[in-house]
């Protein structure tokens, strides 16, 4: 892989930092940086290395994104500003086309709590599954006219322990994605069809949430699982954080996902308060399209949940013997320092 270090060279006769990643191999890393001429190292290049090239890039300019998105969360869930949701009907649900297909099933995820070692997740013999599919069309009067929303066919499937302060996410397909990849029930989407105005994850979730605990247990939320991960981005960053921190291993030959993956339980951790890159680290993850969706259920719940922040994540590989690259997360949810779980 070849790595620009310096641009005030002229075009042709740049100073490059020179590391080549073979697979199967172990990486080898040059200390000393040393002019060559660019366009000669293109000719000379591999097809491989010149394609390690592109996704390094390509892997470093994600990296970056998400850390910005993840520095603006942490600050709205550290901040004094509310930004509370307008959704605080339980029974918006259904006037919008959501329904439960499975509705307050008995779980037991015993085994969840064996499984993660040193970590306290209290009881999870008794949690409460919702599957919420939107399978309903509906319509709605806005600006003296009727308006039509499809049911889109998606589904949020969560497992819930008020009790023991647990949020388990387990399969979630929002409206965004199950009418951009032909899973809705109309194929294909008509282009000027609405989304339902009530879709998004944090508020169906926190919904129920606040549905099924007290008052008291609704201010306990001190877990949330993101399990089975199967967004590109998400995987890549995870990747990406456990390499820096040199965990995880290289994608197995045969194997999918990204080219470095997450190590098995117990994982890495990585805090909001670390110190240097770690906490550039927890803030990449926490902009992940798996992470953001915990910031809004936190930021815009203050009244009922108290003012909450994302205290560390941490990730693992959920399934190492499958050949399907499935990563999880935990995140651990904290009281705003100060504000010994005060609402707005």
């Amino acid at each position: 892989m070849l790595q620009k270090t310096n641009l005030s060279h002229p075009p042709d006769m740049v100073r490059v930092r020179i590391r080549q990643e073979w697979p199967g191999e172990e990486e080898h890393q040059f200390n000393d940086t040393s002019e060559i001429n660019l366009d000669q190292a293109w000719q000379e290049a591999s097809p491989l290395q010149e394609r390690g090239w592109f996704e390094g890039i390509a892997l470093k300019n994600l990296y970056k994104k998400y850390k910005e998105k993840g520095t603006t969360l942490q600050c709205l869930l550290e901040g004094d500003k509310a930004t509370a949701t307008p959704w605080t009907d339980f029974k918006a649900l259904e006037t919008w086309g959501w329904r439960v297909t499975q509705g307050e099933q008995p779980s037991d995820y015993s085994y969840v709590q064996e499984q993660c070692t040193g970590v306290d997740l209290g009881d999870l013999s008794a949690g409460t599954q919702m599957m919420w599919l939107h399978s309903q069309t509906t319509e709605h009067e806005e600006g003296g006219q009727q308006v039509t929303y499809p049911a889109t066919n998606a589904d949020y499937t969560n497992i819930f322990f008020p009790a023991a302060g647990v949020l388990m996410a387990n399969t979630n397909y929002g409206p965004s994605y199950t009418t951009s990849h032909n899973q809705d029930a109309q194929h294909p989407w008509p282009p000027t069809a609405p989304l339902p105005k009530l879709r998004n994850w944090s508020d169906v979730v926190g919904l129920t949430w606040l549905h099924l605990a007290s008052a008291e247990q609704a201010r306990e939320l001190r877990w949330v699982f993101r399990r089975i991960i199967r967004n590109d981005d998400t995987q890549s960053i995870i990747g990406y954080v456990c390499k820096q921190k040199g965990v995880g291993k290289k994608r197995p030959k045969g194997g999918t996902g990204p080219v470095w993956q997450a190590p098995v339980w117990p994982g890495l951790v990585v805090r909001a308060d670390g110190q240097g890159s770690d906490g550039e680290l927890f803030r990449a993850l926490l902009g992940t399209p798996n992470a953001r969706g915990v910031v809004w259920l936190l930021a815009q719940r203050r009244e009922g949940l108290g003012r909450k922040a994302v205290r560390s994540i941490r990730v693992w590989n959920d399934l190492p013997r499958g050949r399907v690259y499935t990563p999880s997360m935990l995140l651990e949810i904290g009281d705003v320092e100060g504000s010994e779980g005060e609402g707005l």
